[in-house]
């Protein structure tokens, strides 16, 4: 859905005006994030719960008697490198991480030290360009010199580097595929999501 509207609304150009284009771009920029970040909770929080995998193998995990919400606050200890105390407590229902830093993942997955550990950490250690998607939704979200520098300090990456707004970033073509970043994300998603459930 978010692909039809990449090209339906944002990639033609000159029948939509900036404002619009942007204000939609900046939308599906965050509704992908999103998307991205919400699999990627759901991957580590039901590995750390216990489930199984595509080829019906155990994942087990010395925190599978935990709830979701002690899981999350254990997850927020790992990333911010807390130490681990006797018992968990339970986050608050508006407390929560942004799950699809692949940084932060690498933190939680090592700490809650699942069977499938190995296998989503290399899956998930796939994430290149994802990290700008990351980095563009933040610029969206947060407009300052600091992001937007971030987004200037990445151009020299990609091919057709114009923007006037971060949401523009999903036009920059990367220099070995041809591809929009747009399509980029998108093919990491898919290759990320096809690893992670082996």
């Amino acid at each position: 859905m978010l692909d039809e509207h990449f090209h339906r609304d944002v990639l033609d150009r000159g029948s939509r005006r900036i404002l619009h284009r942007c204000t939609i771009g900046e939308g599906i920029v965050s509704s992908l994030w999103q998307s991205w970040c919400y699999f990627c909770r759901s991957i580590v929080l039901s590995s750390a719960a216990g489930t199984m995998t595509k080829g019906g193998g155990v994942v087990s995990s010395p925190y599978a008697h935990l709830n979701e919400r002690q899981l999350i606050t254990l997850s927020l200890k790992f990333c911010r490198g807390e130490r681990i105390p006797p018992s968990i407590q339970m986050a608050n229902g508006w407390v929560d991480l942004a799950w699809g830093d692949v940084e932060k993942l690498n933190l939680i997955i090592n700490g809650m030290s699942t069977s499938n550990k190995d296998n989503l950490l290399s899956s998930f250690g796939a994430a290149n360009h994802l990290k700008v998607l990351q980095k563009s939704r933040n610029a969206c979200a947060h407009i300052c010199t600091y992001t937007i520098e971030q987004i200037k300090n990445m151009r020299v990456f990609y091919n057709d580097n114009f923007f006037i707004h971060p949401s523009e970033i999903m036009f920059w073509t990367d220099p070995v595929s041809g591809r929009f970043l747009w399509k980029e994300w998108i093919n990491e998603i898919d290759l990320i999501s096809s690893l992670v459930i082996e």
